[in-house]
C-alpha cells in the first residue's frame, strides 16, 4: 500500500488511456492511520505472513504558489506554478519543528534560473538546468534551528553575455523541498503480525503484507 500522497496524485502530466494531471506528487511518506496498520497486521496473521515498510520522513514541500510573488510572474493554478516574466523575488516562511540538518532543493526548469537565500544568507543558485518542471535541483545543505524561516527565491536580471539568460519561459518554479538529513530510523522495517502497532505514529513511504514462501 503506497503512502505519502502518491494515491491522490499518481503520476502528472498527460497519460495514454488516463486524464492528463497536472499536479504532480510531492510527498513520498506519511503516518498512515492505526487502523489500516492493525487492519494490515490481521491480514498478514491470517496467511502467517509478517509487515514490511520502508520508513522515512516526509520532507517539507512548499509548492511555488504557496509563496510571496511579483506580480509580474505567470502563475499557472492547475500545476501551481510560477514563471518569472521580469526580475524579482519571491518569498516563502517556513516552520521547523526541530533543529534539524536539510538538504535544500527547488523544482523546475531553470534557464536563467534562480538565486536562493535562506534568512538573508545566500546558499546556493541553479541555471542552465532545462528539466521536466516536476525534477528538483540540489540547492545547498543547510542547518535550521526551530522556527520560522524565510527563504527568498530570486529571478536575477539578465545578463547579455550569457546565452540563455533573456527574458523566456524556460525558467519555471514548481517547489521548495526541504529533506532531511541521516534521519536516524530510515530504511526497511520488518515486523511480525504480533506487532504491528509498532509502525503506528511512523512516517512510512510504503507497507505490504509478505507472504510466506
Amino acid at each position: 500500500m503506497p503512502l505519502g500522497d502518491q494515491t491522490a496524485y499518481p503520476y502528472c502530466g498527460n497519460a495514454e488511456n488516463g486524464p492528463a494531471l497536472a499536479l504532480c506528487s510531492v510527498a513520498p511518506a506519511s503516518v498512515p492511520p492505526c487502523a489500516l496498520v492493525r487492519g494490515l497486521g490481521r491480514e498478514a496473521a491470517a496467511v502467517g505472513g509478517r509487515l514490511v515498510a520502508y520508513s522515512q520522513p516526509d520532507p517539507i514541500v512548499v509548492r511555488a504558489d504557496q509563496l510571496l510573488w511579483p506580480a509580474a510572474w505567470y502563475h499557472n493554478a492547475a500545476a501551481h506554478t510560477l514563471t518569472p516574466d521580469s526580475p524579482g523575488t519571491a518569498l516563502a516562511h517556513v516552520r521547523i519543528t526541530a533543529a534539524r540538518t536539510f538538504e535544500l532543493w527547488l523544482g523546475g526548469s531553470f534557464a536563467r534560473g534562480f538565486r536562493v537565500s535562506v534568512d538573508g544568507h545566500h546558499v546556493g543558485s541553479v541555471s542552465n538546468e532545462i528539466f521536466d518542471i516536476n525534477d528538483y535541483a540540489p540547492i545547498a545543505r543547510v542547518r535550521l534551528s526551530a522556527g520560522v524561516h524565510t527563504i527568498a527565491i530570486t529571478y536575477p536580471p539578465a545578463d547579455v553575455w550569457l546565452p540563455g539568460s533573456g527574458n523566456n519561459k524556460l525558467t519555471t518554479l514548481s517547489a521548495i523541498l526541504l529533506e532531511p538529513v541521516r534521519w536516524a530510523h530510515a530504511g526497511m522495517v520488518r515486523v511480525p503480525p504480533a506487532r504491528a502497532r509498532s509502525l503506528c505514529g511512523r512516517s512510512l513511504d510504503w507497507i505490504e503484507v509478505v507472504r510466506p514462501a
